[in-house]
């Protein structure tokens, strides 16, 4: 039985280097909309332009990734790969692999070098899909129903620029309910520009508000790449690495920097309120140091906030031992508002993954070991970069946990995913912790359970797209594999290919233990696909761990909630409503109630679209909290 085995728990010490010290600038930006597109009102002809290079960099160039190449030549003789390793099974496997559902081939009509997925799903069944320089949108409520298919360029017609539109990034707001997309346009600095489109409802074939944003805001000769996107209760984050002009392939290398935003105005077509992080430097000793690659950490099972985490690492070298814990304090706007960084190290390291082998002499090119998904979840962040298992000399998934992230002293242990054979890359994750039979929404404390979506390949298997199940007792089920290649991909002017920057992966938030991943497979044509899945959790129907002590239907709610809750004896009791932040904002009554359960509904009219906790309480005895979203807000 061929078996995917975490090969390493690590638990490592974390402290703040007293050595080194972080200093970084924000600059205030106000951008006006640009325009408004809709999907079924634009009706010009789509060329679908798409313009790739089919040139990779010798290993010899001076750019980063020809010094990547170098890297990881250096490595492949530190760790070869062992042919026919059969690793030993381990005591903490779980059996119980993720359920696949729904699934299908998206983007049929791109076939983009590389393969960059991405994928939201909405509370309603809207799927919205991104490659390369295509959105996809699909209503799986209607069943599987592919609605619109739009280029970039006929997306961002009318903005001005004439420019290769690419790096689409698709976010889901559950709160709000809207999507947000982000795409960038231009490789200079005199034309780098990054674009945002919110749907002004939440259906994403009506209108969305387009902005654009420069790619080089503080006119240091440098353009943006390599967007990662993130949202918390009311913000949009988005990370990118900047280069100087005439940079590819990752060389020009300058800094990481990231954008913070405020959603609401977006939603609305007002204009933006941004912040745009930078020269985040470290004053090591010797040297200063720019931080590569900046990863927002999205919400597990909801948006949280007003404070945002960041991850990044030591992408660039062969073995490291440090990754930064980055925080964004408050809110957009707030002058009190700091980024905080810690600086987490251990003696045990991760590894740059090494190219992944195809059929014959064909390889995939998999980048370097920046994180690239996370969440933050019951006070636990869960990251996954792709790194090396040295064990074997293949690429793997390299899992982290941070706990406890807000105190002063996180504590950090993580473990090294491979398989017998196959190599791994580009993995995201998604928390799917769940809730009791009934399917209300009260989760159960302490879950930390997720799906973990991966390419594989090897050069028996052609590329194709898997996951894997992280139980909440700590184990790892065996790798399902949900879509398998038809060939190996050859579509550069060399045996070592393109196999995607990204991959998608979102929880669908009113369905508990419910995942939408997107991934890279080799067509039958040698070029790439994307395949999209719907995951559950193999846990989906275990018994909650204790007894929710209210019932709340509908939630998230639009018009009203109804409450069952029960008490031991009869009392007098407080019902309110508070805000996410504690601040109360409507005592609901305040009357006597009898032994055993009871019933109550209220109207969430007058609330915001938003979180909010339902509190009673007897004295200074709490008898219920529970957390009720409400959705649908007039702008």
């Amino acid at each position: 039985m061929k078996r995917l085995l975490p090969l390493i728990t690590i638990l490592l010490s974390v402290f703040t280097l007293s050595a080194q010290e972080y200093k970084w600038t924000k600059d205030r930006l106000d951008i006006p909309r640009a325009t408004v597109f809709n999907f079924s009102d634009n009706q010009e002809d789509d060329w679908f332009v798409q313009l790739h290079s089919l040139e990779m960099p010798k290993p010899g160039s001076q750019s980063t990734k020809g010094q990547l190449y170098r890297l990881k030549e250096e490595a492949r003789k530190k760790y070869p790969r062992k042919v026919g390793h059969k690793k030993l099974a381990q005591n903490n496997q779980s059996g119980s692999t993720p359920i696949l559902e729904r699934n299908f081939q998206g983007n049929l009509y791109s076939s983009g070098v590389p393969n960059d997925n991405d994928i939201a799903i909405s509370d309603e069944g809207y799927v919205v899909s991104v490659i390369n320089s295509v959105v996809y949108v699909y209503d799986i409520a209607d069943p599987d129903t592919f609605l619109f298919r739009k280029s970039l360029g006929t997306f961002a017609s009318g903005l001005g620029f004439t420019t290769s539109k690419f790096d689409p990034k698709i976010v889901y707001d559950p709160i709000a309910d809207r999507f947000i997309l982000v795409f960038l346009a231009g490789n200079t600095h005199q034309n780098s520009k990054i674009v945002i489109a919110y749907t002004q409802t939440n259906d994403p074939t009506e209108d969305w508000n387009v902005y654009i944003l420069k790619g080089n805001p503080i006119d240091n000769l440098t353009w943006s790449d390599y967007p990662v996107i993130g949202i918390n209760d009311e913000e949009l984050f988005i990370g990118f690495n900047t280069f100087t002009n005439g940079s590819s392939n990752n060389s020009g290398f300058v800094e990481g920097t990231f954008w913070q935003i405020g959603n609401q105005e977006g939603y609305a077509g007002d204009t933006l309120i941004t912040e745009y992080y930078h020269d985040i430097l470290c004053e090591c000793p010797g040297k200063t140091r720019a931080i590569f690659n900046v990863t927002p950490i999205k919400g597990g099972s909801e948006l949280y906030g007003p404070n945002m985490y960041l991850l990044s690492s030591r992408n660039l070298s062969v073995e490291n031992d440090t990754v930064f814990l980055m925080e964004v304090t408050g809110r957009v706007g707030d002058p009190n508002t700091e980024l905080k960084v810690k600086v987490l190290k251990t003696p045990n390291k991760y590894f740059l993954p090494p190219a992944a082998q195809q059929a014959g002499s064909h390889e995939f090119d998999t980048n370097d070991s920046r994180v690239l998904g996370g969440f933050y979840e019951n006070g636990t962040i869960q990251y996954v970069q792709s790194c090396m298992d040295t064990s074997t000399g293949l690429a793997a998934v390299y899992h982290g946990f941070i706990k406890n992230p807000d105190s002063d002293n996180p504590t950090l242990h993580a473990n090294i995913i491979g398989h017998e054979y196959l190599d791994l890359g580009y993995p995201n994750i998604s928390y799917t912790g769940l809730v009791d039979k009934a399917n209300y929404y009260d989760l159960i404390d302490g879950d930390q359970e997720a799906i973990i979506n991966v390419n594989h390949t090897a050069d028996t298997v052609f590329s194709g797209l898997s996951a894997f199940y992280y139980s909440n007792d700590g184990k790892y089920s065996e790798l399902i594999r949900i879509k398998e290649g038809e060939n190996y991909v050859d579509r550069l002017n060399s045996t070592l290919e393109r196999w995607g920057d990204y991959s998608g992966s979102q929880r669908k938030y009113n369905e508990p233990g419910t995942v939408w991943v997107a991934g890279s497979w080799g067509k039958q044509n040698k070029s790439h696909g994307t395949w999209i899945a719907e995951l559950k959790s193999p846990d989906s129907l275990r018994e909650p761990a204790f007894p929710p002590t209210t019932l709340v239907f509908p939630n998230p709610s639009i018009d009203f909630v109804y409450f069952n809750f029960s008490v031991e004896e009869d009392m007098m009791i407080d019902i309110s409503v508070y805000d996410m932040s504690g601040k109360l904002v409507k005592q609901l009554l305040s009357e006597p109630i009898t032994q055993g359960e009871n019933f109550l509904q209220f109207s969430t009219q007058p609330l915001n679209s938003g979180m909010y906790f339902v509190r009673g309480t007897s004295g200074d005895k709490e008898v219920f909290e529970t957390k009720i979203v409400k959705h649908g807000r007039a702008y």
